[in-house]
């Protein structure tokens, strides 16, 4: 039994501690070697969660960013801050944070969803799709105004032989010897 639970201890850590441990003749001996190194870890850990905690405090929505890019970023860091051992954070509290770092074109759908609905019966994702759809509108918005543009600029073309020679009767240009 001892043996199978060293075995178990060879496969669960890395292997430059595993070789380590693997001579040791029984599982106390070679757990008396991981914890130390553990101890170690655990400042690593808590050195981590510091530098996320900063990251998390200061992520702000960047320009030219999409809303999805944005809650992916988030999310991640969530994952990683609750990998390293935050306790505190929670579904709810990522979600505030995600409307706080919205850019203020998108303020009118912070203000609704703020108080309209319960945000600790919200997952980022559904925040993140509420700001896609206003994000995919107002990118179609943009496209159908620069086909206009477009439309307008080649029927503008096509009026007389003499496009783009300046004239807007329809006339040719008649030049002064």
């Amino acid at each position: 039994q001892d043996r199978r639970a060293l075995e178990a201890l060879c496969t669960a850590v890395p292997p430059e501690i595993g070789a380590a441990i693997a001579n040791k003749p029984t599982a106390k001996l070679a757990w008396e070697v991981i914890e130390p190194r553990r101890v170690g870890s655990d400042r690593v850990r808590c050195a981590a969660l510091q530098r996320l905690r900063g990251e998390w405090k200061g992520l702000t929505f960047r320009p030219d960013e999409q809303v999805e890019d944005f809650a992916v970023r988030l999310t991640n860091l969530m994952e990683q801050m609750v990998r390293n051992g935050d306790t505190d954070l929670d579904e709810g509290r990522a979600v505030e944070k995600f409307l706080r770092c919205m850019p203020k074109r998108y303020e009118q759908l912070v203000f609704s969803i703020e108080t309209l609905l319960d945000l600790q019966d919200l997952s980022i994702d559904d925040v993140a799709e509420r700001f896609k759809v206003v994000e995919d509108r107002d990118r179609a918005s943009e496209e159908q105004g620069k086909l206009l543009y477009s439309e307008q600029r080649r029927a503008g073309g096509k009026k007389g032989d003499n496009a783009g020679a300046g004239d807007s009767g329809g006339e040719p240009r008649r030049h002064l010897p």
